[in-house]
């Protein structure tokens, strides 16, 4: 009777044992998933700093070192681009004009080239419901109208405008927009040196 009852006593601590055993074996496994998961995250952040590719949101400040401090805040669709008594884009049948509205400081020694003309220190682009694919045409905003280019030190409005078809308003589901830092623009006794290419130093993709 005694070894009957030791027997069963044994097998009972053999079975927590195991239980133990598997309880902290699934424990070890959520772990080491979780830091599997947590070094992705950060070997994904990493890559995208390494190619210059940068994730940004609609209300984020995100800089661009010694160039430019950009803010967007807003979207619309409009029928023409007015400030005060200047129009960047007139009215015209069958057409609308989607507008990014934000900020941007120049942060930079010189003068920088963002709208209209060569080089443009920023380029943007505009893919529309994940496949229609429109060039954006960027410049600085003020309440005087548009300008062009940025003096250093300067933050002023900016937006960047994609030309898309009037009845696409109702058609519209997302955008995702791509601003492109181009090289840096070199000036040689107060006179701008162009070599009459623009080569990308970093892009940031703003979805919504």
């Amino acid at each position: 009777m005694k070894f009957r009852c030791s027997v069963i006593v044994f097998c009972f601590m053999l079975s927590i044992a195991a239980l133990a055993g598997c309880a902290n074996s699934n424990e070890n496994n959520e772990l080491g998933k979780a830091a599997a998961t947590g070094a992705g995250s950060i070997v994904e952040k990493a890559k995208s700093e390494v190619d210059g590719i940068f994730q940004v949101s609609l209300g984020e400040t995100f800089t661009c070192p010694n160039r430019y401090q950009i803010h967007f805040d807003s979207y619309e669709f409009m029928d023409e681009l007015k400030v005060g008594h200047e129009t960047l884009k007139q009215r015209k049948n069958g057409v609308s004009y989607f507008v990014v509205k934000g900020r941007i400081k120049n942060l930079g020694p010189d003068e920088s080239m963002v709208g209209w003309g060569f080089p443009r220190g920023i380029d943007t682009s505009f893919a529309f419901n994940d496949q229609y694919n429109v060039e954006g045409e960027p410049t600085a905003v003020s309440n005087l109208g548009f300008e062009p280019s940025i003096k250093p030190l300067v933050d002023t409005g900016f937006w960047s405008v994609a030309e898309v078809s009037s009845d696409f308003k109702e058609q519209f589901e997302n955008c995702k927009m791509t601003l492109n830092v181009n090289r840096e623009q070199e000036y040689k006794d107060g006179t701008l040196q162009w070599g009459g290419d623009e080569e990308i130093v970093s892009s940031y993709i703003l979805s919504f």
